[in-house]
Protein backbone atom coordinates (compact mmCIF):
# COMPACT_ATOMS: atom_id res chain seq x y z
CA UNK A 1 0.00 0.00 0.00
CA UNK A 2 1.04 3.62 -0.44
CA UNK A 3 0.42 6.80 1.51
CA UNK A 4 0.43 9.81 -0.77
CA UNK A 5 -0.97 13.35 -0.65
CA UNK A 6 -4.55 13.68 -1.86
CA UNK A 7 -3.95 15.27 -5.26
CA UNK A 8 -7.26 17.12 -5.40
CA UNK A 9 -6.57 18.72 -2.02
CA UNK A 10 -3.07 19.75 -3.10
CA UNK A 11 -4.53 21.37 -6.23
CA UNK A 12 -7.05 23.25 -4.07
CA UNK A 13 -4.18 24.67 -2.03
CA UNK A 14 -4.42 22.58 1.14
CA UNK A 15 -1.17 22.29 3.05
CA UNK A 16 0.03 18.69 3.38
CA UNK A 17 1.53 18.11 6.82
CA UNK A 18 3.40 15.11 8.19
CA UNK A 19 1.32 12.01 8.72
CA UNK A 20 0.48 11.71 12.40
CA UNK A 21 2.08 8.91 14.43
CA UNK A 22 -1.37 8.11 15.87
CA UNK A 23 -2.87 7.48 12.44
CA UNK A 24 0.06 5.27 11.47
CA UNK A 25 -0.22 3.35 14.76
CA UNK A 26 -3.95 2.80 14.20
CA UNK A 27 -3.22 1.43 10.75
CA UNK A 28 -0.55 -0.91 12.15
CA UNK A 29 -2.97 -2.16 14.80
CA UNK A 30 -5.55 -2.88 12.11
CA UNK A 31 -2.95 -4.71 10.00
CA UNK A 32 -1.84 -6.92 12.88
CA UNK A 33 -5.46 -7.52 13.86
CA UNK A 34 -5.96 -8.77 10.29
CA UNK A 35 -3.11 -11.31 10.73
CA UNK A 36 -0.20 -9.39 9.25
CA UNK A 37 2.98 -11.42 9.78
CA UNK A 38 5.47 -8.69 8.90
CA UNK A 39 5.27 -4.99 8.07
CA UNK A 40 7.68 -2.43 6.64
CA UNK A 41 6.95 1.30 6.63
CA UNK A 42 9.05 3.33 4.20
CA UNK A 43 11.80 0.69 4.28
CA UNK A 44 11.80 0.39 8.10
CA UNK A 45 10.86 -3.05 9.39
CA UNK A 46 8.33 -3.02 12.21
CA UNK A 47 9.19 -5.29 15.15
CA UNK A 48 7.95 -5.60 18.72
CA UNK A 49 10.21 -2.76 19.89
CA UNK A 50 9.37 -0.35 17.06
CA UNK A 51 8.50 3.17 18.15
CA UNK A 52 6.41 5.44 15.95
CA UNK A 53 6.84 8.98 17.22
CA UNK A 54 6.87 12.64 16.37
CA UNK A 55 10.44 13.90 16.76
CA UNK A 56 10.91 17.61 16.07
CA UNK A 57 7.83 17.74 13.86
CA UNK A 58 8.83 14.67 11.82
CA UNK A 59 7.05 11.33 12.09
CA UNK A 60 9.62 8.60 12.68
CA UNK A 61 9.66 4.81 12.62
CA UNK A 62 12.53 3.29 14.60
CA UNK A 63 13.90 6.86 15.00
CA UNK A 64 14.17 7.25 11.19
CA UNK A 65 12.11 10.07 9.66
CA UNK A 66 9.58 9.02 7.03
CA UNK A 67 9.87 10.22 3.46
CA UNK A 68 7.27 12.86 3.03
CA UNK A 69 4.70 13.05 1.70
CA UNK A 70 4.69 9.81 -0.26
CA UNK A 71 5.90 6.44 1.08
CA UNK A 72 5.12 2.72 0.83
CA UNK A 73 3.98 0.20 3.41
CA UNK A 74 4.65 -3.48 2.71
CA UNK A 75 2.62 -6.11 4.54
CA UNK A 76 3.39 -9.82 4.56
CA UNK A 77 0.95 -12.55 5.57
CA UNK A 78 1.28 -16.27 6.17
CA UNK A 79 -0.59 -17.15 2.95
CA UNK A 80 -1.98 -15.58 -0.20
CA UNK A 81 -5.50 -16.34 1.05
CA UNK A 82 -4.77 -14.31 4.22
CA UNK A 83 -3.51 -11.46 2.03
CA UNK A 84 -6.73 -11.48 0.02
CA UNK A 85 -8.81 -11.43 3.22
CA UNK A 86 -6.78 -8.51 4.55
CA UNK A 87 -7.11 -6.64 1.26
CA UNK A 88 -10.90 -7.00 1.30
CA UNK A 89 -11.09 -6.02 4.96
CA UNK A 90 -8.98 -2.89 4.44
CA UNK A 91 -10.97 -1.86 1.38
CA UNK A 92 -14.14 -1.93 3.50
CA UNK A 93 -12.59 -0.22 6.53
CA UNK A 94 -12.84 3.43 7.55
CA UNK A 95 -9.05 3.91 7.44
CA UNK A 96 -9.19 5.25 3.92
CA UNK A 97 -11.47 8.06 5.18
CA UNK A 98 -9.22 8.72 8.19
CA UNK A 99 -6.25 9.24 5.88
CA UNK A 100 -8.28 11.50 3.60
CA UNK A 101 -9.25 13.68 6.58
CA UNK A 102 -5.51 14.26 7.11
CA UNK A 103 -5.14 15.16 3.38
CA UNK A 104 -3.66 11.78 2.36
CA UNK A 105 -4.77 8.95 0.12
CA UNK A 106 -4.23 5.42 1.38
CA UNK A 107 -3.79 3.38 -1.79
CA UNK A 108 -4.30 -0.32 -1.09
CA UNK A 109 -2.75 -2.44 -3.82
CA UNK A 110 -3.93 -5.87 -4.89
CA UNK A 111 -2.15 -8.70 -3.04
CA UNK A 112 0.78 -10.39 -4.77
CA UNK A 113 2.17 -13.90 -4.40
CA UNK A 114 5.76 -12.74 -3.77
CA UNK A 115 6.88 -9.79 -1.67
CA UNK A 116 10.24 -8.86 -0.21
CA UNK A 117 10.16 -7.05 3.11
CA UNK A 118 13.45 -5.61 4.36
CA UNK A 119 14.99 -7.08 7.50
CA UNK A 120 15.31 -5.16 10.75
CA UNK A 121 18.73 -3.53 10.53
CA UNK A 122 19.25 -2.48 14.15
CA UNK A 123 20.28 -4.59 17.13
CA UNK A 124 17.44 -6.02 19.19
CA UNK A 125 18.02 -5.36 22.85
CA UNK A 126 16.37 -7.09 25.73
CA UNK A 127 16.96 -5.27 29.00
CA UNK A 128 14.48 -7.10 31.21
CA UNK A 129 14.61 -10.77 30.28
CA UNK A 130 17.53 -13.09 30.84
CA UNK A 131 18.24 -16.55 29.56
CA UNK A 132 17.67 -19.35 32.03
CA UNK A 133 20.26 -22.10 31.78
CA UNK A 134 19.10 -25.70 31.92
CA UNK A 135 19.03 -26.92 35.50
CA UNK A 136 18.57 -23.48 37.13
Amino acid sequence: MRVEPAQELVEMGYDIQEISPDLLTQLLNALFKSNAASVSIDGNRVVHTTAIRDINGKTTVNSVALSSPSFEIYVGTSSFKEAQKMYNSLQASTFIDSFYLDNFNLVIEEPTEQLTIPAFDQPLTNDYLTEVKKGE
